[in-house]
């Protein structure tokens, strides 16, 4: 009896045992609120959780740091724009002729204390002892294009400076050449009518006449014995010519050999100066065929008839604006969208004009002339393959006589003819519609860039050709600078692209790196990388371009000659956005990159050219990784750096003089716009910080409640387990004291 007893206690005290294990662990898991028994799983993925938590907390103070660290900057800045804007009311108010030399000079004492106090500001203004804008803290520097300098240098930019990236898309548009900028003078303005009269036209058969128009000659005539049919067989030659000087004119047959010859509204080419001629005479007398009162003689007996009001009529006349007035258009760039068709019944001829937007501007085309006799209304239903479709800005700036002044673009028709259809005219223009709709189809990887001079902060103002100076190091010694105070010559350094704002900059540029492993110059620009291989010299994708240059793979030298161009294209490569560096003026024709010392010295005088500092920028790790951060660079607000001309040049300033004082006017202006621009950054760095702030505390939430579901313990449910171990461990106790005092009785009969 004994020994059975021992195994009923020894079976309870084992349960008490586990009981008592468990309870523990409860007891544990309520008072530290962590679940002590999680599993492996449970522990790593809570861990990791709980980690990354705490980092996002930590990266948290960074960015209130960096809140702190802009808000004291942008207030410095904000106290020297004020003293800016004094400064340049006392420059105003010295521009007054009336003042005396004692009243200027009052003003100018004003003046300079103003001067002192902005560059006490930009080299005390500190957060944590760190200066804050007397350039320790500028790492990239902003690239400035020569349209950021002042308004009127737009007009430096020609038509040769718009170019088109992009691969064209199949459709009804050329699919190669699709694109051309045209200049003011080269758009039509108005349209006009001339008659060509064939009904001189004597009896006989006329064989292979040829009219000429504007140097493109119209080959006509089958044996035609009428003036009538001459005339049926001249208009269908005339429209079946791909032309593009012909596709000026529509040509409408009057049934008696009479041609009423139209101009189109918008065109290409000198409209108004056309000549016609008779060639090849056939069966056609020269003093039979007359264009307006004049007869048309032929080329051996005399000279062709332009179009003009001598001859009865003008077809049309071109914009002339002078060499000086023309300008081109510096919001052309970007890509299309919205393209729209509007057909105008009106005429002979159907016609139709084309709109499309082009960085939020509306351009607007030539009216194109529907050919043949299609149509719901028989007047026209065939835009010709190989039309160009010339449009401009109509809001666009204009001069003195009321003249367009800027630049258009023109788009070309494929090699087949675009039939329209429809049966009324609400169905038609449905279709036209669609044609439009196609052609917007067809350019949508399509963008239009510019091509514009960079400014230099260090080139040899006073030298003539404006030069890099020698600051810059001998790398690039005969590099050659925007000319913003002599000629305005272009220079040798040129960015490519549609993303210019409208001061005219880029954005910041940061350090080159040169990687002899792969040949590859890389850089920052506002935030995109640009990529030069130098070892590869194709047209569209190499580093070296246009010129006799060469790299040598094996000995690391960069060779250099005529038309040698260093391209760094942006990551995208084919949206036709470049660095383009002219280096046909270097003095020096091999550039050694042999060793490191040789590359570095490249990289260093690249960054000094581009007015790169070596100070570095601050970087606040506002994430959980370390890659996860946002920099601050703030320059320099020192007048020495945003006292500056339009061509980049520190200038000191002094307003005791009318001279001194426009010049100050002027480059206070400039200051003025710099720390704009200044603040901009700094707010919108602010703006990052914030953004950090909010994401970071809402992934910290979720993080913590993923860690706490997978480590945390649940008080309610372990609340009622514990009472469970609990009064299971009671009644544990309970039957052993029972079992023993079982036990105690049995032995006390025994004995």
């Amino acid at each position: 009896m004994s020994t059975i007893q021992s195994v009923i206690a020894n079976a309870v005290i084992s349960n008490l045992l586990r009981t008592t294990e468990k309870l523990n662990t409860s007891v544990l898991n309520l008072s530290s609120g962590i679940r002590s028994n999680a599993d492996v799983a449970d522990f790593a993925v809570g861990s990791v959780l709980a980690n990354q938590a705490s980092s996002l907390r930590t990266s948290n103070l960074n960015a209130g740091q960096g809140k702190s660290l802009l808000a004291t900057a942008k207030g410095g800045l904000e106290q020297i724009l004020d003293l800016l804007q004094q400064q340049k009311d006392l420059a105003t108010k010295a521009a007054d002729t009336s003042l005396t030399t004692n009243e200027l000079a009052n003003l100018n004492t004003e003046f300079t204390a103003l001067t002192t106090e902005i560059d006490r500001l930009a080299s005390t203004t500190n957060f944590n002892n760190k200066n804050l804008l007397d350039g320790t803290i500028s790492g990239g520097e902003t690239v400035t294009s020569v349209t950021g300098q002042a308004t009127e240098n737009y007009t430096l930019i020609d038509e040769t400076q718009v170019s088109f990236s992009g691969t064209v898309a199949t459709g009804e548009l050329l699919t190669a050449s699709t694109f051309d900028a045209v200049t003011t003078n080269e758009i039509g303005k108005t349209a006009g009518t001339v008659l060509l009269d064939l009904t001189g036209v004597g009896a006989g058969p006329v064989n292979s006449a040829v009219i000429t128009i504007g140097g493109v000659g119209i080959t006509f005539g089958t044996g035609e014995t009428t003036a009538a049919t001459v005339a049926d067989a001249f208009i269908a030659a005339a429209e079946a010519s791909t032309s593009s000087v012909i596709r000026n004119y529509t040509f409408t047959d009057l049934g008696t050999g009479g041609i009423t010859v139209t101009g189109a509204d918008l065109g290409t080419g000198s409209v108004d100066t056309v000549t016609f001629a008779l060639t090849t005479q056939g069966g056609i007398a020269a003093n039979q065929v007359q264009l307006g009162t004049e007869n048309i003689d032929t080329v051996g007996s005399g000279n062709a008839l332009s179009i003009t009001t001598a001859t009865g009529g003008t077809i049309g006349t071109v914009r002339s604006v002078s060499a000086s007035d023309l300008t081109v258009d510096e919001g052309l760039l970007g890509g299309f969208s919205k393209f729209t068709a509007a057909l105008d019944t009106t005429g002979t001829q159907n016609r139709t004009t084309f709109t499309v937007d082009i960085n939020g501007t509306t351009y607007t085309s030539q009216a194109v002339t529907l050919f043949g006799t299609g149509g719901f209304n028989s007047q026209g239903n065939t835009i010709k393959n190989g039309q160009v479709v010339t449009f401009y800005n109509t809001a666009g700036p204009t001069d003195s006589s009321n003249e367009y002044t800027d630049n258009g673009f023109t788009l070309t028709v494929g090699a087949t003819d675009i039939t329209i259809t429809g049966g009324t005219q609400t169905a038609f223009e449905t279709d036209l519609t669609n044609t439009a709709t196609g052609f917007q189809t067809q350019l949508t990887a399509n963008r239009i860039n510019q091509s514009r001079d960079v400014i230099l902060s260090e080139v040899n103002a006073t030298g003539g050709d404006f030069d890099v100076s020698a600051a810059i190091g001998t790398t690039f010694a005969g590099i050659e600078g925007f000319d913003a105070e002599g000629t305005n010559a272009r220079g040798d350094i040129a960015f490519v692209g549609d993303t210019f704002g409208d001061d005219g900059r880029l954005g910041a540029i940061g350090s080159f790196a040169f990687n002899a492993s792969t040949n590859k110059i890389t850089v920052t620009i506002d935030n995109e990388v640009y990529t030069s291989d130098i070892s590869d010299n194709t047209a569209s994708t190499g580093g070296i371009v246009d010129g006799a240059g060469n790299y040598n793979t094996t000995t690391k030298n960069l060779t250099v000659g005529a038309g040698t161009i260093l391209v760094l294209h942006s990551a995208a490569t084919t949206d036709g956005r470049q660095l383009r560096i002219d280096l046909s003026n270097l003095t020096d024709t091999t550039i050694e990159l042999t060793t490191s010392t040789t590359q570095k010295v490249f990289t260093d005088d690249l960054d000094t050219l581009f007015g790169v500092s070596g100070n570095p920028a601050l970087s606040f790790q506002v994430g959980a990784g370390a890659t996860n951060t946002i920099g601050v660079s703030l320059g320099s607000a020192a007048t020495t750096d945003i006292y500056l001309s339009d061509s980049g040049n520190s200038k000191t300033l002094s307003i005791s003089t009318l001279a001194g004082a426009t010049e100050a006017s002027d480059v206070l202006d400039n200051a003025i716009n710099s720390v704009l621009g200044k603040i901009a950054t700094v707010s919108a760095g602010l703006t990052s910080f914030d953004s950090a702030i909010v994401n970071n505390n809402v992934m910290i939430q979720n993080f913590e409640a993923s860690s706490a579901s997978l480590l945390g313990t649940d008080y309610a449910l372990e609340s009622s387990r514990y009472a469970q171990l609990t009064l299971q461990a009671n009644a544990s106790i309970s039957i052993l004291a029972q079992n023993q005092k079982r036990l105690d009785n049995l032995l006390q009969l025994l004995s």
